[in-house]
């Protein structure tokens, strides 16, 4: 556009001009990818001077645009222009004609379905995200809103756009207060590319798309770090895993629901009531359940709601200084987490004194027996008094095997060492399995019988299950950056399917497309969490085209391909509601 020196320096900064409205009350809309400032006035002439105050509301700025102006040649046959110095130094424009400039943009339907895009990899990259540690979850957020913000941008604040963008924004906030990871500031109205990069320490940006490929690469960077296991330095200490993971998460979200409140929703303004020392322990004994449950979780976004709700507690100055430990990625237990779970619970059953006699006494000594090791069990028997104040002991001597519930050999096997323990037998005559007793006597027990516990199918295997079950044959395609034989051959044992692996360089993403828009593929699983937001656009309108499914599996392990492909065919992947209350 050819017009007034001012209006060309601005267009050659890489703003667009635009006016709007009826003649009287017109609204100028000066903008680039990063910022907008609207004037408003009688004529187009007073609504620009209105957005150029806006644009440039101090005497420096305004010299600056002033001598870049008058620095611009004046083309041929371009319209008059007079620029008249007022009094209080805003720029004064004599427009003889400001025709609409041409912007030029994409068309609106197609960035509209970029941001329906990422709207998408947002939902593909939850499951993930939500066992990440919070620097991640940070940099998940952060990329993922600024690739919605660059596309609303692109479409000059279209309506439709910044809806579809503050659609995404509020779901991500949800995710912040049910993670409570920290502040993300990227999700504020005002928010700004410099102060989002300078919040999360990564090189300074000054454009939405700068943002979110720098947060994308520091990512990848993160989660390759070894020892690192996407944040957390506790791989090692994480074997051997609870036998039943949906048992141990049930337990720690009863106790954080009874104390703090329901995970499902986001917690209100209210600070969270004091709690009392017994208090701090169970949290502390939710804490360790949760930590030792990550790597086996079989409902990630349920766990991270959950020891995101723990987060919060912290936050708000409630809680002890061993649950903020026990929440820091960086926290390694010695010797691991199987025996930071049980040192937690012999601290909480502590406090407990037994009943005197019935079905709780029953109850009492089941969950002691999960919590304790026999000879500190034994110690602390002999002095223990019971809920009424007479000697525990006698009590505890006095059970039968008959008077344990029908059936449970593994209760009666411990009553049996108790009861050697207490009247002078050792540890080491009682003991009959070197997984219930380490070599200093303090290792919880916490498992099932061996044969019981190698014949129940995961969790991740009963999706699989279901998903063959409704897709029992298909031609597949991975897509990813890199190859993976162990994952495919997982994957294909998994599913009963041929599974075809493409690695997605540049150079051969138009033929991925090609042949899935041919129909060569009934399922494609898409490795989002590798690729670019071009590539993943490609291949969903190629797979769009031809009916093909296409699930986003976000970094493709095994336990997001299950989950990611039973959302998508509309399959369970709970295991019922008396499952999370089970324990």
């Amino acid at each position: 556009m050819e017009t007034h020196p001012i209006i060309k320096a601005l267009l050659r900064f890489g703003y667009s001009i635009e006016w709007h409205g009826e003649p009287g009350s017109r609204l100028c809309i000066v903008s680039d990818p990063d910022e907008t400032f609207e004037g408003r006035g009688a004529d187009d002439r007073k609504a620009f001077e209105d957005a150029l105050a806006r644009l440039a509301p101090s005497k420096i700025a305004r010299a600056l645009i002033e001598r870049a102006a008058s620095q611009m040649p004046r083309a041929a046959g371009s319209a008059e222009v007079q620029v008249t110095p007022r009094p209080d130094m805003t720029p004064r424009i004599e427009l003889e004609h400001t025709p609409a400039p041409p912007s030029g943009p994409r068309d609106l339907k197609a960035i509209l379905s970029d941001l329906q895009t990422v709207a998408a990899r947002v939902e593909a990259g939850i499951p993930e995200a939500a066992l990440m540690a919070p620097p991640l979850q940070k940099l998940h957020v952060l990329a993922w809103i600024s690739r919605a913000r660059a596309l609303e941008h692109e479409a000059n604040r279209n309506r439709s756009a910044s809806d579809a963008t503050g659609a995404i924004a509020r779901r991500l906030t949800t995710l912040c207060k049910t993670w409570w990871p920290g502040s993300v500031r990227a999700l504020q109205l005002d928010a700004t590319p410099e102060r989002a990069t300078r919040e999360q320490g990564l090189p300074p940006a000054t454009k939405w798309l700068d943002v979110a490929e720098t947060a994308e690469a520091r990512l990848e960077q993160l989660i390759a770090e070894p020892p690192s296991d996407d944040g957390w330095r506790d791989t090692a200490a994480l074997a051997a895993p609870p036998d039943d993971a949906s048992r141990e998460i049930a337990l720690a979200i009863r106790i954080i629901e009874r104390l703090v409140g329901p995970i499902d929703t986001p917690p209100g303004n209210d600070a969270p009531r004091p709690l009392a020392s017994n208090d701090e322990l169970q949290l502390e004994d939710a804490a360790a359940r949760l930590r030792w449950a990550r790597h086996v979780a079989p409902d990630p976004e349920r766990w991270g709601a959950a020891i995101g709700r723990l987060r919060w507690l912290v936050a708000q100055k409630r809680g002890s200084q061993r649950l903020a430990r026990l929440l820091d990625p960086g926290f390694v237990p010695r010797p691991s987490w199987d025996h930071e779970a049980g040192a937690a619970r012999s601290r909480l059953v502590a406090l407990t004194p037994p009943p005197d006699s019935g079905p709780e006494l029953m109850k009492w000594l089941t969950a002691t027996f999960d919590a304790i090791d026999g000879p500190t069990l034994a110690s602390r028997l002999r002095e223990q008094k019971t809920v009424s104040g007479a000697p525990a002991a006698p009590l505890i001597l006095s059970i039968q095997e008959a008077d344990l519930p029908a059936g449970d050999r593994r209760l009666r096997r411990r009553l049996r060492q108790l009861h050697a323990l207490m009247t002078g037998g050792k540890a080491g005559e009682a003991a009959t399995s070197t997984q219930e007793m380490t070599s200093t006597g303090e290792q919880p027990v916490l498992h099932v019988d061996d044969e019981s516990a190698a014949a129940r199918p995961t969790h991740d295997e009963r999706i699989f299950t279901r998903v063959r079950a409704k897709l029992p044959d298909a031609a597949a395609l991975f897509v990813s950056n890199r190859e993976d034989p162990m994952l495919r051959e997982r994957l294909e044992k998994a599913l009963g399917w041929q599974i075809e692996w493409s690695t997605a360089e540049p150079r051969r993403v138009a033929a991925i497309a090609g042949a899935i828009g041919r129909g060569k593929y009934r399922v494609v699983l898409s490795a989002t969490g590798f690729q670019d937001h071009s590539t993943d656009i490609a291949l969903a309108r190629a797979a769009q085209s031809s009916n093909t499914l296409y699930v986003r599996v976000n970094r493709g392990r095994a336990a997001a391909c299950a989950r990611a492909l039973a959302r998508e065919l509309g399959i369970r992947t709970d295991d019922g509601e008396e499952e999370r209350a089970a324990g």
